[in-house]
């Protein structure tokens, strides 16, 4: 059993290991690697078109709204929101994001995304121990997305 200084510790880690990756999901492929074998798969919860001038973290229009359930091995190791704008992305990425389940920053990779931190909490809910936000711009392209990540426990007692 991870105790509460333990678990402060390994996510103030954790967050450190976030920031020195591009995307949620390279540092999530990483660390989770490192641990045990796996691959990294995005469960979409849900996937809708928000409406303009509505209340989000980013402006544009047309503007998408994507949930998800990130998972290694079988255990949920994140929790993501995604508000982005799906004219401004690479159109095999816009594509594949309404059609696969592949993590959002998996489709960007080979695109040279840039992640800026807008906060990191370290916190002590049951079924999270980080919230992340931060948004993501492609080069040439501007802010394309702005993300919202929850890090589940799990991630401190891989493998």
């Amino acid at each position: 059993m991870l105790t509460e200084v333990t678990l402060s510790e390994g996510a103030e880690t954790l967050l450190a290991f976030i920031l020195r990756h591009p995307t949620a999901s390279a540092a999530l492929e990483a660390w989770c690697a490192a641990r045990m074998p796996g691959q990294l798969h995005a469960a979409v919860i849900e996937d809708r078109v928000l409406a303009p001038g509505g209340d989000s973290p980013l402006q544009g229009a047309p503007l998408r709204y994507r949930r998800v359930a990130l998972s290694w091995g079988g255990t949920v190791v994140s929790r993501a929101e995604n508000w982005y704008l799906p004219d401004s992305l690479p159109s095999d990425v816009a594509a594949r994001l309404l059609t696969t389940q592949t993590p959002f920053g998996v489709l960007l990779e080979c695109h040279g995304p840039e992640r800026r931190l807008l906060s990191a909490d370290v916190t002590d809910a049951a079924d999270h121990i980080l919230d992340v936000r931060a948004a993501l711009a492609l080069p040439g392209r501007g802010d394309v997305a702005v993300v919202r990540e929850l890090y589940a426990p799990a991630l401190l007692s891989l493998g």
